[in-house]
């Protein structure tokens, strides 16, 4: 074991369960500000959801989109989502 891994292990690990609004709150305050911190707003955001199975080129075509957008005056690119969230987004997004 590599000296970097010896100071925490599996069992020194304590999961903690937290409430929607803990999640919504460490969502708002920690994880979005730290991914859109260089984003420009804009008058007409564009959203854009890439999916597809494994090897179909979701990332060298999300790589492309995301480059066009930056070039708009910045974008900011999510990972990997589960497929629940992607269900929620697209209500949210689409408005229905």
């Amino acid at each position: 074991m590599h000296i970097e891994e010896d100071w925490l292990r599996d069992r020194d690990v304590v999961p903690v369960v937290l409430s929607e609004g803990q999640h919504q709150d460490i969502l708002n305050t920690q994880i979005i500000p730290v991914f859109t911190g260089g984003a420009v707003a804009q008058k007409q955001p564009v959203k854009v959801l890439v999916a597809g199975p494994p090897g179909s080129g979701k990332s060298e075509v999300a790589d492309l989109i995301h480059a066009a957008l930056g070039r708009r005056g910045g974008a900011v690119r999510i990972g990997s989502i589960t497929e629940r969230l992607v269900s929620v987004w697209i209500t949210r997004w689409s408005g229905v």
